[in-house]
């Protein structure tokens, strides 16, 4: 989590722990949630990063009312689901769907390698949100509209992990109704208002000039027709895309890493990796 994405959640939770009560009138979408009008505020705290199944970034909890649970969000961040990985992945959607999205990816990725403008990459992680132009696949290609919800809200029975509604902005409240009145339910027009269309994004990672994002789960990975005869260092896409081909993957938490790893020890190729 970046310091700016921390302050901001900071201060939606001080907002609502400086006020004693919410406001006397409250949406009707929160009064459906079980949320009550004036309800006295007992605590406020910033739970986002807690646990990794947290969509839940904010728990405010009230007396005598269901609590409100904030999913927060800069209005210039780009993704609701980020870097998703494997095992969290067959958990909210099922081996099925992984199986299409693999596909999808690897066929994605066997045309972005011959693109002049893409850098060298063995394997390809996703997120989910905000993308535009080739680096994108619509979201509804792969997956249902409900899942949609699932992303921005949490998957799984209704805990205080899973969120209620939204805030999205780049300010944060300075009182307890402003802090109401931007709060946003958590539907697919309010996430289409935040996002535009809904995408899953593809994120070819160079091992070049990428760290800590090479230890990311990927979607399909690098395989080259044969070994090369001696240890030989590829570091361009032209050269990668001339050995070799992207093929789908099972969810075993492969990673950037271990492709890299497995093409210097079986394939005698090395794609150098930046210095962490």
């Amino acid at each position: 989590m970046s310091k700016k994405t921390d302050l901001f959640e900071q201060q939606i939770s001080d907002c609502a722990s400086n006020s004693n009560n919410l406001p006397n009138t409250l949406p009707r979408w929160m009064i459906d949630l079980g949320i009550t009008p004036n309800s006295h505020i007992i605590s406020s705290e910033k739970i986002g990063s807690k646990d990794r199944k947290n969509k839940t970034d904010i728990l405010i909890k009230l007396e005598n009312s269901n609590p409100i649970k904030i999913s927060a969000k800069l209005s210039s961040a780009d993704y609701f689901g980020n870097w998703y990985g494997h095992t969290r992945f067959i958990e909210e959607f099922g081996i099925d769907t992984f199986n299409r999205l693999s596909i999808a990816i690897t066929n994605w990725a066997n045309e972005w390698i011959t693109k002049p403008q893409a850098s060298p990459f063995v394997g390809v992680s996703i997120c989910f949100g905000k993308r535009s132009g080739e680096t994108a696949i619509p979201f509804l290609d792969i997956f249902s509209p409900n899942d949609i919800i699932s992303i921005v809200r949490g998957y799984g029975e209704e805990c205080d992990s899973t969120a209620n509604c939204m805030y999205i902005s780049n300010t944060s409240p300075s009182t307890i109704d402003e802090l109401i009145n931007n709060l946003r339910p958590i539907n697919h027009e309010s996430i289409i208002e935040a996002t535009g269309e809904f995408m899953i994004a593809c994120r070819p990672i160079n091992p070049m000039t990428e760290g800590s994002n090479r230890g990311k789960n990927v979607y399909t990975r690098f395989i080259p027709f044969r070994p090369l005869e001696e240890l030989t260092t590829l570091t361009t896409t032209e050269e990668l895309h001339n050995c070799g081909s992207f093929y789908t993957v099972e969810p075993n938490k492969l990673n950037h890493n271990h492709i890299l790893n497995d093409l210097q020890s079986k394939y005698n190729i090395i794609v150098p990796r930046k210095k962490d």
